[in-house]
């Protein structure tokens, strides 16, 4: 839900290298202008539906980043090694 932009979708792409033990997630949405950054507040209230989602790719993840997508839309990645 953080980039959704109504009438337009998202783009999931995984990839897997497995000579170098590397599965990426990568996610594209609309909205270029909202980029995440690293989850430091851990006080979402227990029954919240939504927050949590940046806290478990940082859990998980090996390494994650962002990166533009022309005209103005973003990718978020995470990498997991195995």
């Amino acid at each position: 839900m953080h980039g959704r932009v109504q009438g337009r979708d998202f783009r999931l792409a995984l990839t897997h290298d497995p000579v170098a033990g590397v599965l990426r997630v990568a996610v594209t949405d609309a909205r270029g202008g909202r980029l995440p950054s690293p989850a430091t507040d851990t006080a979402t209230p227990l029954h919240d539906e939504s927050g949590r989602g940046l806290l478990i790719v940082i859990a998980l993840a090996d390494r994650w980043g962002t990166e533009p997508y022309p005209p103005s839309g973003k990718t978020v990645w995470a990498e997991c090694v195995s």
